[in-house]
């Protein structure tokens, strides 16, 4: 049960964010969730108009994966996550920092199912019948309609503008050093792609507003 000073900060965290719903995992991470059926666009106002941002994949799967209490919670929902496309096709090995490589997990709570395609990215939690049916725990979807009523809408709270400036850096830290692991000519023109946006993000962000 809650004490007075828990329920007082879910109290807060419930007013600031409108409707959505404060929900606390085992790992201390906290999701903002909204039940209510929503397409892309509109869980995309949703979180916006609440100050509140969708999940990237890999930050929801790392979570997911290490967090028995919050994947408890969305089992049997599946919602909208930042971004779009994805390129992997089939079963995937999840690890603890929400990255897949190739091929089916050891067991099913870290596999994960992708369907590839240029469409918004989705993430389904399936309830344990239908994981167990089909050996996978997640699926990752970039292939759906974005005109799609998702059951719930997931965010959390916006970053502030050094917190947007890190996210980058450490994006140009990784892909630099995937830089240098590169094997292909076609993977380094692509990592070399990937740090060139990301620094050019991260110019305009730190370029100061014109008056």
């Amino acid at each position: 049960m809650a004490t007075k000073t828990e329920q007082a900060q879910v109290n807060t965290q419930a007013t600031r964010f409108g409707e959505f719903k404060p929900v606390t995992g085992s790992t201390g991470v906290m999701l903002h969730v909204l039940e209510k059926r929503s397409d892309h666009s509109t869980s995309m106002k949703l979180l916006d108009e609440s100050g509140l941002m969708p999940f990237a994949r890999e930050e929801m799967l790392s979570i997911l994966v290490k967090d028995e209490k919050l994947k408890e919670f969305l089992k049997g929902k599946w919602f909208y996550l930042a971004g779009s496309g994805a390129k992997e096709n089939g079963l995937y090995t999840l690890n603890e920092d929400g990255n897949l490589t190739s091929g089916k997990g050891q067991s099913i709570e870290n596999t994960v199912r992708v369907w590839p395609g240029d469409k918004p990215l989705s993430l389904n939690v399936y309830f344990d019948y239908n994981a167990a049916s089909h050996s996978w725990r997640f699926g990752l979807d970039a292939a759906f309609d974005p005109h799609d009523d998702a059951p719930v809408v997931v965010g959390k709270p916006k970053l502030s503008l050094s917190e947007q400036a890190n996210v980058l850096l450490k994006k140009i830290e990784s892909e630099a050093g995937n830089l240098k692991r590169s094997a292909t000519q076609e993977d380094l023109a692509k990592r070399s792609n990937e740090l060139a946006t990301n620094a050019a993000n991260l110019a305009k962000m730190l370029r100061p507003t014109e008056l």
